[in-house]
């Protein structure tokens, strides 16, 4: 048994793979917030920048979240003519 738990935690089979990926994002995130708060430049540049890093995110977020808005608009419209068309078939049947 012992093996077999080596060998999951060895080849990445231990979990969501999801939830490896949101902890590595995660670490990625903090180690460049860090690494930027402790970069030798002036207080204000370094805050200017993490401000232009979150409206970035902001931004990006906020397209993200539009796209996905008309995705799901779409596959709606799409499934509404679907049973329209199922309707009209089933009664002119």
């Amino acid at each position: 048994m012992t093996g077999e738990m080596n060998r999951e935690y060895q080849y990445g089979n231990y979990g969501n793979g999801g939830s490896a990926f949101f902890t590595f994002l995660t670490g990625a995130l903090l180690g460049v917030g860090l690494g930027m708060l402790f970069a030798p430049k002036a207080g204000s540049e370094t805050r200017r920048q993490l401000a232009d890093m979150a409206r970035n995110a902001q931004e990006k977020a906020s397209d993200l979240s539009q796209k996905m808005k008309r995705r799901a608009e779409e596959g709606i419209n799409t499934m509404r003519e679907t049973m329209v068309n199922r309707d009209r078939d089933t009664m002119g049947a």
